[in-house]
């Protein structure tokens, strides 16, 4: 199971979205992330406790792509979070 880590989450500002800190995490966060449509779907969709199939499946219903594009545009999007310290692996 993927989840993002507590101390973080994802906000509108003027139709962008971008990751901020709260909290303790506030302290030791550097950076705003700013988010695609895609990235900010995905990030829904994790913030809520999907799993990966489910959120490609989402993917697929939503945006015209097949399986493959939307699971590797999940992996990538994870990969990322993983490397800015977003997510608890489970």
């Amino acid at each position: 199971m993927i989840k993002i880590k507590k101390g973080f989450m994802m906000r509108k500002i003027q139709n962008t979205a971008v990751v901020v800190p709260f909290g303790e995490d506030s302290v030791d966060f550097n950076n705003i992330m700013n988010l695609n449509e895609t990235g900010a779907f995905i990030w829904s969709r994790l913030e809520n406790g999907a799993e990966e199939d489910d959120v490609v499946r989402a993917m697929t219903s939503v945006y015209d792509v097949d399986e493959a594009v939307a699971r590797n545009d999940f992996n990538e999007f994870v990969t990322l979070l993983r490397q800015n310290d977003l997510l608890e692996e489970c």
